[in-house]
């Protein structure tokens, strides 16, 4: 607990840009550029940690995130991945071998279409660039690896029919693309991919509100919340 305490400090000293001179008057624009470290990880062995690091792009009015890895001994943060996108929810594999994360960055579909849905990403943690895990229309909300490390738990919003899709595009070819207030949301769907082949099965449909999911250190169990 200490290390961690002392790696949290350490980590907000470094990351924290703000103004350091006492007659400097802290402007809207410097909170904006503020940056500070969030879902922080540690490893299951506790000598590494991940975690992402809040950035502003005033040109294109937007804030983003990127993971970053640390080593608890050397205390040197490197970022690890540089998108054009977001990333969230980092994690290690049990073994610590592989980081996975969530990001919205372009991919392509299998039909070649470029798309920028939020999935589920994997790297080594040692080297390499990351790589698309999942490919879900409805994008991945939340994930969690099971214990063994063979599986990974995903979560993902059902899809509409072919016909609601055909009516959806024709209406928004027509500008008329509104939401109603009340409508129903579709269901969540909980998927698992194998490490192995990378395929993806459905376990369930579950309620429309589910939000996190865990699995039990046995992994005979899952827990999400709604």
């Amino acid at each position: 607990m200490k290390k961690m305490s002392y790696f949290v400090l350490f980590a907000l000293l470094s990351f924290s840009i703000y103004a350091q001179d006492s007659k400097t008057t802290l402007t809207t624009r410097d909170y904006l550029a503020l940056q500070y470290p969030s879902n922080i990880t540690l490893s299951e062995d506790g000598t590494q940690v991940l975690f992402t690091v809040r950035e502003v792009d005033f040109e294109k009015s937007r804030f983003y995130r990127h993971v970053w890895k640390v080593d608890i001994n050397n205390k040197e943060p490197r970022q690890i991945t540089f998108s054009d996108g977001s990333e969230l929810a980092p994690a290690w594999s049990p073994d610590a071998s592989w980081i996975t994360f969530l990001s919205n960055r372009t991919y392509h579909d299998n039909e070649g279409i470029s798309k920028r849905t939020q999935q589920v990403w994997i790297m080594s943690s040692f080297f390499g660039e990351a790589q698309q895990l999942t490919n879900f229309p409805g994008g991945v909300s939340n994930y969690c690896w099971a214990p063994a490390g063979d599986k990974i738990i995903c979560i993902t919003r059902s899809q509409p029919s072919i016909q609601e899709q055909k009516k959806h595009l024709q209406q928004s070819k027509q500008k008329f693309d509104s939401n109603l207030v009340g409508e129903p949301l579709l269901p969540m769907e909980i998927w698992i991919v194998d490490m192995q082949s990378r395929k993806a099965k459905q376990i369930c449909t579950a309620d429309a509100g589910m939000d996190e999911i865990d699995c039990s250190p046995v992994g005979n169990h899952l827990v999400y919340s709604v």
